[in-house]
């Protein structure tokens, strides 16, 4: 009786302990927890799942998902990014009606953050790759070799955590969700497509996949709380039919209400007066008098 007293308090203890880890570290949460999703993976389903696909998909369907998978290469996504951070900045300088210089400013910033997110989590991802030299899932198949090899910068097959195409995918699924919300499910979406397909075509295991996950979605969330959002600088755009569609939130659920009483949701919008509804920034997003188009 009294050892399962004792193991019921344990548990309390730890259930206490990890809501209080997640509660007020929760960028240290994260990434134990997907450390220990990658190493229980490492343990229990990433050779099964290997040896599955290497007897399940025929060369010619791995072939064809590689040239899906390759959608998500950086260079493209990095020169338009680029292009963008350019446009917006001449606009925001040469343009002189108000409105769309300020919109212009935010759309700046947001290619600027964009930028910046996919070359440090793209670095990140190469550190952590070359540290770990993790082997392919090919070494697995061809040698019947499973392991890691650190610092193994000579061999390319030696590079298999975390997986370049999922993170890169996901960093740019983060970022847009942080630049503009409206399609986050449809962001997501085609970067989880994309790991699934790394891992269908054989290139990388489930570990890698939702390791390289993990560093694609802390990178942006840093990258804006530490260098953006410290100097005051928005990311978020808002266009007119979000202004609109806040406006007709706040309509149907009564800002004087709490969200579990049915009010609008805290962070979204905040206050009506009039026709002037006012977003989490402080800028209007109703009637004729929006003053802001940022976060």
């Amino acid at each position: 009786m009294m050892s399962s007293e004792c193991c019921g308090r344990h548990r309390r203890s730890l259930a206490s302990l990890l809501l209080h880890l997640v509660e007020r570290h929760p960028h240290s949460a994260a990434f134990l927890g997907a450390s220990a999703a990658t190493a229980m993976s490492y343990l229990a389903v990433d050779r099964p799942v290997a040896r599955w696909v290497n007897e399940n998909i025929s060369p010619f369907d791995k072939r064809m998902m590689d040239a899906l998978a390759h959608i998500a290469s950086a260079d493209i996504y990095l020169a338009v990014t680029a292009v963008l951070l350019v446009v917006f900045w001449v606009i925001a300088r040469r343009v002189p009606a108000q409105r769309i210089r300020q919109l212009a400013v935010t759309a700046k910033n947001a290619a600027l953050f964009a930028l910046i997110a996919i070359v440090t989590t793209g670095l990140a991802g190469i550190a952590i790759k070359t540290a770990l030299g993790r082997m392919r899932p090919r070494a697995l198949i061809e040698q019947g070799l499973y392991g890691f090899s650190p610092f193994n910068v000579a061999d390319f097959s030696m590079n298999s955590l975390p997986s370049g195409h999922t993170q890169f995918m996901f960093t740019l699924a983060m970022a847009l969700t942080l630049i503009y919300p409206r399609y986050d499910a449809f962001y997501f979406f085609f970067a989880a497509a994309v790991g699934v397909l790394r891992v269908l075509e054989g290139a990388h295991y489930v570990g890698d996949v939702v390791f390289g996950a993990y560093v694609g979605i802390v990178g942006p969330l840093l990258i804006k709380k530490y260098l953006f959002d410290a100097r005051s600088l928005p990311v978020r755009i808002v266009l007119a039919r979000d202004r609109r569609l806040a406006a007709g939130r706040t309509a149907a659920f009564p800002a004087s209400l709490t969200p579990e009483q049915g009010g609008a949701e805290v962070g979204v919008v905040q206050r009506r007066n009039g026709q002037q509804v006012v977003d989490e920034a402080g800028h209007h997003l109703g009637g004729r008098t929006v003053t802001g188009l940022g976060e």
